[in-house]
């Protein structure tokens, strides 16, 4: 005879039977009926794209400005402005001690050259590894390659670019550094008349900075000599191309020809420069090399260029003696 324990287990487990039932994946579910499973809506129709011959979809995914538009900051958070990205903070000034157990790179430079290329220091990575530009992020190399001043090239390789390219290396600062920021200005201002010193010593046909802090203290250091020399000097506008100045190696200009360098500048090449991206820095190099084409060929008018005579008495400066040649560092 059942008791009333048993009665009470009994319908519990109909109760349990039924309510699964109702969730059965059947024909007959009311709850998954396959009335009620729709197909999720196609791209094409969450774009408004059904009504359209398939050759007009193909165009309009194929193009850079598709129908539709990437959800501003704004429309996503409902703010109106960005949210503000805390930028790194710069490091602050480093005495050379600090980075004294780190090698100084070799300057790569001969008479002559048609470019080259000054960086402001060398920066840790490049310092470890021995090569000019070796972090695999920075674009110089890849510049390089790509606006056809060379051929496929790696840092490795920089010790090869005065024989087999023409151009050469060499930096404003000596020792190494993890950052910019850990130069002082003092330090950079003091580094510009043994630059030019080193220039006049090779006679290249550009110098390239590649850096606009770097100009910025070598035109200082130019407006002082010219002051000195009873010119006009005075700052010229900014952009990345030719600068208004050219040093020229004879007393007297009339003589033909007259053997000047050149000054170009471009954006640093480090990574961490977004406001040029790869693509810009290849334009301004591609410029570069269409600017040295054009001096060679005596297509450019120096006249109004302010002149800086070398050689220049500097006594106030000291000349760079970590000035090697591709056959002294092999």
């Amino acid at each position: 005879m059942p008791t009333e324990d048993t009665e009470r287990d009994e319908t519990s487990r109909l109760s349990f039977r039924d309510a699964i039932s109702r969730f059965s994946l059947g024909s007959k579910s009311k709850y998954f009926s396959s009335d009620r499973i729709k197909p999720l809506p196609t791209l094409n129709e969450e774009r408004g794209l059904t009504d359209r011959n398939p050759d007009e979809v193909k165009e309009l995914y194929a193009s850079r400005q598709p129908p539709f538009k990437k959800r501003n900051v704004s429309e996503v958070s409902g703010s109106s402005k960005p949210p503000n990205k805390k930028k790194k903070p710069s490091r602050p000034y480093a005495p050379p001690e600090t980075y004294a157990h780190l090698s100084q790179l070799p300057h790569y430079l001969k008479d002559d050259l048609d470019v080259v290329f000054c960086g402001i220091n060398p920066a840790v990575r490049s310092s470890t590894d021995g090569h000019h530009y070796a972090h695999p992020t920075n674009h110089f190399w890849k510049c390089l390659t790509l606006s056809g001043f060379t051929g496929f090239i790696t840092a490795a390789e920089d010790y090869t670019l005065p024989e087999k390219y023409n151009l050469g290396l060499t930096n404003l600062i000596d020792r190494p550094s993890a950052e910019q920021s850990e130069l002082s200005k003092e330090e950079m201002q003091d580094a510009a008349p043994g630059l030019i010193t080193k220039i006049g010593t090779y006679k290249p046909v550009v110098v390239c900075f590649v850096g606009k802090i770097i100009w910025n203290h070598v035109e200082t250091y130019l407006v002082r000599v010219s002051k000195q020399k009873g010119g006009r000097p005075r700052k010229h506008p900014f952009s990345y191309d030719l600068q208004p100045y050219r040093l020229v190696y004879s007393k007297d200009v009339s003589e033909e020809p007259t053997r000047e360098t050149l000054f170009f500048v471009v954006p640093s090449t480090s990574a961490r420069v977004v406001e040029y991206d790869l693509k810009a820095k290849v334009a301004m190099f591609t410029l570069l090399r269409s600017r040295l084409d054009e001096v060679k060929a005596t297509k450019v008018d120096t006249t109004l260029m302010t002149p800086i005579y070398l050689p220049i008495s500097l006594a106030d400066s000291a000349t760079h003696s970590h000035i090697t040649t591709p056959s002294a560092s092999a």
